[in-house]
């Protein structure tokens, strides 16, 4: 089941913190847009750094990089993102369990990777406080659909499979099934499996979850690169017509790993470094500022008794300094936009009660409620996973009838709480 045996250079760990939080000799990042909340971009803005600097220089931030392929980099927090485009470079930029990556983070050509433009994401799933979950929610979601709409390329990556995972990967597969068949980016599984070191393990894994779960086939493919064939072996799997790659990542240093991890890499930069009719030209600050724009008159509201029209909302370049700011405050200086009185409030699309349940979402355009579920179809079933915080099997009930599903029941207070059961029909 595994493929041929490769020379390969040794690490640290991608979950050594300590080794990895030593950057002091690092090539980093070309430009890092420090998106982190909504509600950041209403006053002071979202700042924005070149070459790890804090003080950017505008002809930095606006690289155009020519000939070039765009390659995004998406998965959960800690999935091990950074430490694969560490390895892909064949450079050194911060990872590690105790380092994540920030906003969008742009990594340029370089000697060992040229014409290639990679896109780095900030991972989902990170802990955050319960008054910023709306926001937070539509961070990630602003995230994905910039990196989806950028690149040509999306590599997920993820570990051993989970349904959180299972999750995210059907949300970006759904919303690129919806893509213009030119705007559908090639998506690649790599299956950072940075826990297991012997092939027994790797070999089981690659049957429950690659084969069984997800439904992929080892196949072999030639691939024409610098005028010859190169042959690739690789897992593939499709959904809705679109073609997945699975690609299979050991732990470092382990016999496991002399298998697997440098004919990943040699594969995964072969088929990039040949897709020559995906290439162009293209300043990723200007497109980030687009994508932006696309979607805030959807993530944002006017605040009460405001005439503020959403349509003109629009987030630019700071005249003077190095942050990402709404056009009406690009010319304030930094303390007069944290004491500035927005107009405009994060749209509230989540709905929380007293207690921490989620009560259910707004749905745009029909200001209607209704839980948050997530659906899956397959060529004979139709399945349907909806929340309900507080209910269990013996106090709620289901009704299917021909277009709807009605659930009737009562969410239990959680042990030490004192407040009553509440009576809830969804």
């Amino acid at each position: 089941m595994f493929w041929p045996k490769r020379n390969t250079s040794t690490s640290s760990d991608a979950s050594d913190a300590s080794a990895s939080s030593n950057t002091s000799n690092a090539l980093i990042y070309d430009t890092v847009i420090h998106i982190g909340k909504l509600n950041d971009l209403l006053k002071e803005g979202w700042k924005f750094t070149t070459d790890n600097s804090s003080e950017a220089s505008a002809q930095r931030s606006m690289i155009n990089y020519e000939d070039s392929l765009i390659v995004g980099i998406l998965g959960s927090y800690n999935r091990g993102k950074s430490f694969l485009l560490n390895k892909l470079c064949r450079t050194q930029f911060p990872t590690g369990r105790l380092i994540s990556t920030e906003g969008i983070s742009i990594a340029g050509p370089r000697d060992t990777c040229k014409n290639l433009v990679f896109i780095d994401t900030a991972g989902t799933d990170t802990p955050t406080k319960r008054e910023d979950l709306d926001d937070k929610r539509a961070i990630e979601a602003l995230l994905r659909e910039i990196v989806l709409g950028l690149c040509s390329y999306i590599i997920i990556v993820m570990n051993r499979l989970q349904l959180t995972d299972q999750i995210y990967m059907h949300e970006v597969l759904e919303y690129c099934s919806k893509l213009s068949p030119k705007g559908k980016p090639e998506i690649i599984f790599v299956h950072n499996l940075w826990d297991l070191e012997f092939e027994e393990d790797i070999n089981i894994v690659i049957q429950r979850e690659i084969e069984d779960i997800l439904g992929a086939k080892l196949t072999t493919i030639q691939q024409r690169n610098d005028s010859k064939d190169i042959e690739l072996k690789m897992y593939c799997s499709t959904f809705n017509q679109i073609t997945i790659r699975h690609f299979i990542m050991a732990k470092e240093d382990s016999a496991a790993a002399d298998n697997w991890n440098e004919q990943t890499l040699d594969s995964l930069m072969t088929i990039l470094q040949a897709d020559l009719p995906s290439r162009r030209s293209a300043c990723i600050f200007d497109e980030v500022l687009i994508h932006i724009n696309k979607r805030l008159p959807q993530l944002l509201s006017s605040n009460n008794g405001s005439d503020a029209d959403l349509s003109k909302i629009q987030a630019v370049k700071h005249e003077t300094e190095p942050y990402i700011v709404l056009s009406e405050l690009k010319d304030a200086s930094l303390e007069k936009r944290k004491q500035h009185a927005s107009s405009f409030s994060v749209a509230p699309r989540l709905l929380y009660d007293q207690r921490g349940y989620l009560v259910g979402i707004v749905s745009s355009g029909t200001e209607k409620w209704q839980p948050r579920y997530r659906q899956y179809k397959t060529t004979d079933h139709l399945n349907i996973i909806v929340e309900l915080a507080g209910f269990n099997e013996s106090n709620f009930t289901a009704d299917m009838e021909r277009n709807v599903a009605i659930i009737r029941g009562e969410r239990i207070e959680p042990a030490g709480l004192s407040a009553q059961t509440i009576p809830d029909q969804l």
